[in-house]
């Protein structure tokens, strides 16, 4: 047992209640993954994308869209940048992580379509699917308010 363990277990704090619970909670998760096939050559491979805070996919995706790029449209930011500056430590290439090298060369490779598959899997899991679960939460705590209020 670590030194801060037998000091946590040898002074137990009380149990977080309310908004330092739910902060608490939000800042423990076990951030989401997503799954892409890509081409490389002939052969198919499997990138495993990790998501990472809202803070630093803020600051990766902030670079505007290029003008007349259909895919910087959609997404609202220029694509490129978020893929090269996504932080490769959460990527996984067939089980392996690149290195930054390897990731720089990977981008070279990757098809048109793979580009997009890989950008809209990491705009998915960073902002389509916490959009979703705002929006469930939302509904069911209108439900809740409606049957209590």
């Amino acid at each position: 047992m670590s030194i801060q363990e037998l000091l946590d277990e040898a002074n137990p704090k009380p149990p977080l209640t309310g908004f330092d619970a739910d902060l608490a909670a939000a800042m423990n998760r076990e951030m989401e993954t997503i799954d892409v096939d890509v081409v490389f050559g002939k052969s198919i491979a499997s990138m495993t994308l990790t998501e990472i805070n809202g803070g630093e996919w803020s600051h990766i995706a902030c670079w505007l869209p290029r003008p007349g790029n259909t895919q910087d449209a959609k997404l609202g930011c220029n694509t490129d940048e978020v893929l090269a500056r996504y932080p490769v430590d959460r990527i996984v290439i067939n089980g392996e992580q690149p290195t930054p090298e390897q990731w720089e060369q990977v981008l070279k490779v990757l098809t048109a379509a793979d580009r997009e598959d890989v950008v809209a899997a990491l705009w998915w899991i960073h902002v389509g699917a916490p959009e979703e679960e705002k929006a469930a939460l939302i509904a069911l705590s209108e439900r809740k308010k409606r049957r209590h209020g």
